[in-house]
């Protein structure tokens, strides 16, 4: 017999997260309807699989990932470019330099290869390299090699400073003062928080 009480946990938690899915989707290189067909998606796809999934936080990030990528590499040749209004949701409290920097790294992850944006995402997550290989399943090594790239190309994008230590070992140091995993943290929560603020506004109507 099915567990009902599987299915209404997975339903409370996107319901409490969808904004934040949103906005995962949307860092991930999607546009906002992509990042939005992708969440609606996953939860019918993680409805179906209720019995199997335990942990809906480590389920659901990694799908709608992966769903807008697939999305994405359909349409290679339409390059799409946020824009500072509906398309690229940002709450009215969001100074001017935040918006800027928000566009900033949301231009230059989409320019990432997909695997190369797929591992700097988890590792702004706080995943090691170790963990990040289990999840895509991927040699560790592999995992370091794309890393480099991919913090060497959004050095350069975003105007950065080189990084200092060239040995690797900074790949499984604590990221919570990364610049970079930082930038990326702060664009999804400010792209969550307009969200949440546009869904609640529209809720009011």
């Amino acid at each position: 017999m099915a567990d009902i009480s599987a299915g209404a946990d997975l339903a409370e938690y996107w319901h409490a997260n969808r904004d934040r899915l949103v906005a995962i989707g949307i860092t991930a290189g999607g546009s906002r309807e992509q990042a939005e067909d992708a969440v609606q998606e996953a939860l019918v796809t993680a409805m179906k699989q209720r019995d199997s999934i335990r942990n809906p936080h480590a389920w659901f990030r990694p799908v709608i990932r992966h769903k807008v990528l697939d999305e994405a590499r359909k349409w290679h040749n339409r390059l799409w470019r946020p824009r500072l209004d509906s398309e690229l949701p940002l709450p009215a409290s969001c100074p001017s330099e935040q918006r800027e920097a928000v566009l900033a790294v949301l231009g230059a992850i989409r320019r990432l290869p997909t695997r190369q944006r797929l591992v700097i995402q988890l590792q702004a997550q706080e995943l090691t390299s170790k963990e990040i290989a289990a999840e895509l399943g991927m040699e560790e090594s592999t995992v370091r090699s794309h890393l480099r790239h991919a913090r060497n190309r959004l050095r350069l994008l975003l105007d950065m400073k080189p990084e200092i230590d060239s040995t690797g070992d900074w790949f499984d140091k604590p990221v919570r003062t990364d610049p970079i995993c930082e930038r990326l943290r702060e664009a999804e929560e400010w792209l969550a928080l307009g969200l949440r603020a546009q869904r609640l506004a529209a809720e009011r109507r």
